[in-house]
Parts: C-alpha cells; structure tokens; sequence
C-alpha cells in the first residue's frame, strides 16, 4: 500500500506529505465562500499561518486542476469530441480565460472595480460558451452594480443601533443617497422600493439553536408614485422590523441579519436611464436580554467582566456578540480566542462548555474543550501559546 501510495503521488506529480491539513482545509473552503466575510476570514487564516503552508496550497490547487481535467475528458465524450479536441488550443484559451476570471476577483477584491469590469466585459465577448462564462457574466454584473452603488446611486439598510434589548423595536431604516450631480427620478408601483431577507438565528446557553427567515418589503404608502433626490443628497424612510419574539426568555441571544434587493419599477438620473437592481449590503443587530444591552456594546469586555465575577449569562452574551463582532475585525477575533483559551483551564464545567462552543465558531475548529488541545493548537497558529491563568483580567474598575 505504501508503495502504491508513492505511485500514485509520483504520478500526480507533487509529494502525499504536502496534502492539507484539516486547518487549512477548513481555512479554503471560508476563502472559497460566497460569503465576503467568510472569505475574509479564509484568507487571513491562510496568512496567519505563514509560507509553511504553501507546499499544502499547492497540493490542493493540483489535485483540483486534475479532478477538473478528469471531468473534461467525460465531457469531451458526451459532446462527441476527440482526443484531439481536449487539448491543444482549447486547453491553453481555458486556461488564459480562468486565469483572467482569477485576476478580475482579485482586482475586486482590492476595491478596483472599474478595471474588474473592464476585463470581465472583455473576457464575456471573446468566451460566450467556455466553462467560466457564467462565472464571468455573474461578477460583471457584481462590478456593475458596485460602480453605480459608488458613484450614481447608493441603496443601503441601516439599523441605528447595533445591540438592542428583548422587547424593544429597533430603528431600522432605508436610505438613498445620490451621488450624482443631477436629479435622481425613482418611480414606484403601489410604493415597493424593492424586497429585503431577514433572518433570525437564536442561540441559546445550552448550546442549541434555531434559524428563521422573514421577507420584508421596503415600501412606501401606495399613493407614493415617485421620489425625487436632490444632487449629494440622501433620502430615507424607516423599515418595519419585528423583534419581540427574537428572544423570548433569559438566556438567548438573537442575531437579526438584512440584506436585499433595491428594485424598483424604474429609476433615472436625469435624462441617463440606469434602471439597475442593485444589491444592498448586509447589516445586522444583535438582540440581548433585558438589562444586558449597555455592556452587551462592548463585547469583549463583557465577556472579560464576566470571567472575573464568574457570571454564567454575561459570558455567554459577551461571548457570543464578540465571535460574531469578530468576523469582520481579525484582531478581535484574535483577542477573543486568545482569551478564551488562556482562561479555558480555569473555568467552571457550565463556563468551559461555552467557552469551547465559541471557539469553534471563532477559529472554525472543532476541536473539544480541552485545555491542552487548544494551546497546542494555539502555539501551531501563533508560534506560542497563552500562559495559562495568567489572561485572566484584572477587576473592572467601577465593578464591586
């Protein structure tokens, strides 16, 4: 077996001891996600770990270049084609045409989207049936709409307040702002401005969790048949959004995410006719118990307050609503995890059961809550590892 297994690498062409670890697996497929913040958190996790991690990076953009081909060759028979046809001139223009759709998602990635644009456009006239045209169009589209967000017209939701409290009602609202030099003209049919997705995850002490979805429609009265926008300036209204079941009892937490569509039956700025459905970027609130939304807005130090006093639910929120603030900054996602595993020794059973449940979802391992485990894993990521019990914060000042 063990010979066949050097077989196989050496016909692969790269070694067996270079295949990914289940971290840099988990790592590819956040990178790989359609999710912008899940990506984000992808490839920070692949730069944290350094260039020793290349030779793994390698591997597995081989091994799916092989399985690709693989499947070309079966597709080749259905169509009829022959050897011939599989390589040669085909294979080297598939290749030149992913290796633009590569760089246009790079180019966005880095905020230049006129020039994603520009290529994926280009590339969309040239390869109107090869494999990565669908792929292509999609992000042409995305660039477009990015553009006209930036520089025409900008839709967007925005909850005035990030943490709210069970029972409250949060302000939430639509706005648009016209970055133009010249009069924007939206018209309306029955006053729909365009439709938004609400989803509710619930998360609760003992670990389990449930996840809804509700579909808002952003609208105005009926009678409302046009809205006019001054040049630089923004209109808004406010959006209906019902949280008093969000979080129906202590111990819960509730995360409310938005995102939608801005599509309604026509728009204009002036005389030029853009008409486009714009996508409008998420924004959520986080939905506390009643008397934990004051420090429920600084996250991280609630969990940390916690710690010190041993409060079970003030862990769980601070906890919780720190993972999820860390998504989107990787430094407090470091904080968090980092304090997390150097106190983890420390904690109390209903305490280091939280504790692991939030490491998971921080650092996407699934690893449980050992204190050994975790600062080893922790010394492969950083190069060291939290002393243990020496992370633990000093008291609060003002907290007796």
């Amino acid at each position: 077996m063990a010979l066949l297994g050097l077989a196989l690498a050496a016909r692969e062409g790269f070694p067996k001891t270079a295949e990914p670890t289940p971290e840099v697996l988990q790592a590819i497929r956040l990178l790989l996600s359609e999710d912008s913040r899940e990506e984000a958190r992808g490839e920070h996790a692949l730069r944290r770990m350094g260039p020793s991690i290349a030779p793994q990076l390698r591997y597995f953009v081989r091994k799916v270049r092989n399985e690709a081909d693989r499947v070309e060759i079966v597709l080749s028979d259905l169509e009829g084609k022959g050897p011939a046809d599989r390589g040669g001139a085909a294979a080297s223009t598939n290749s030149f045409f992913h290796g633009k759709l590569l760089e246009c998602r790079e180019l966005s990635r880095k905020g230049e989207v006129r020039k994603a644009l520009a290529i994926a456009e280009a590339v969309g006239v040239l390869d109107t049936d090869g494999p990565y045209t669908w792929e292509i169009r999609r992000l042409a589209r995305r660039a477009k709409e990015r553009l006209v967000a930036r520089e025409v017209l900008e839709p967007e939701i925005e909850s005035r307040k990030l943490v709210c409290e069970a029972g409250d009602r949060p302000e939430v609202f639509f706005r648009i702002t016209n970055h133009e030099s010249r009069l924007a003209r939206i018209r309306l049919e029955k006053g729909v401005l365009g439709t938004a997705n609400m989803s509710i995850t619930r998360l609760s002490l003992d670990g389990s969790s449930n996840r809804e979805e509700r579909m808002l429609r952003i609208k105005v009265p009926d009678n409302v048949e046009a809205i006019l926008i001054e040049p630089g300036q923004t209109w808004e209204h406010p959006i209906e959004v019902d949280t008093v079941d969000a979080v129906p009892r202590v111990g819960i937490v509730a995360r409310i995410q938005i995102e939608g569509r801005f599509r309604p039956t026509r728009w204009t700025v002036e005389a030029k006719d853009e008409n486009l459905s714009i996508r409008m970027p998420r924004t959520e609130l986080w939905v506390v118990p009643p008397g934990e939304g004051e420090l429920a807005e600084k996250p991280l130090e609630m969990l940390t307050a916690a710690l010190f006093f041993g409060k079970l639910e003030p862990f769980f929120t601070g906890g919780q609503l720190a993972v999820w603030a860390g998504e989107e900054d990787p430094y407090l996602n470091e904080k968090v995890v980092e304090t997390l595993i150097g106190n983890l020794a420390e904690l109390d059973a209903g305490r280091k059961a939280i504790a692991g449940r939030l490491l998971n979802q921080a650092t996407g391992q699934t690893l449980a809550p050992e204190p050994a485990r975790w600062r080893e894993w922790w010394g492969k990521m950083t190069g060291g590892e939290p002393e243990a019990g020496k992370k633990r914060p000093d008291a609060p000042r003002g907290r007796r």
